[in-house]
């Protein structure tokens, strides 16, 4: 979450499912998500807080937007099985 996973360079801006990372401009790809710099860090700080510190966490609506078509975009891509309907868990 921390760097393209094609460079390593820093400055990543985007999710690619099928690469299954974050991938920097220079790397991007057409299956990529585009996402937004507070959305990144948010899950950082998710993977790597303590559960109890995890319950505090407020997202804004668009890290909650974002981080759902992320989770969505990777686990349809992975389990190839198209539009999950236990998706609906993931939103609330």
């Amino acid at each position: 979450l921390r760097m393209c996973i094609n460079c390593s360079n820093p400055n990543i801006e985007s999710f690619s499912p099928r690469q299954g990372g974050m991938l920097c401009i220079n790397c991007n790809s057409t299956d990529s998500i585009k996402l937004d710099r507070g959305t990144v860090a948010l899950a950082c700080r998710l993977v790597e807080a303590p559960l109890q510190q995890v319950e505090m966490i407020r997202p804004t609506e668009l890290q909650k937007k974002e981080l759902n078509q992320f989770i969505s975009a990777f686990y349809e891509y992975h389990i190839d099985l198209g539009s999950l309907k236990s998706r609906r868990l993931l939103k609330n």
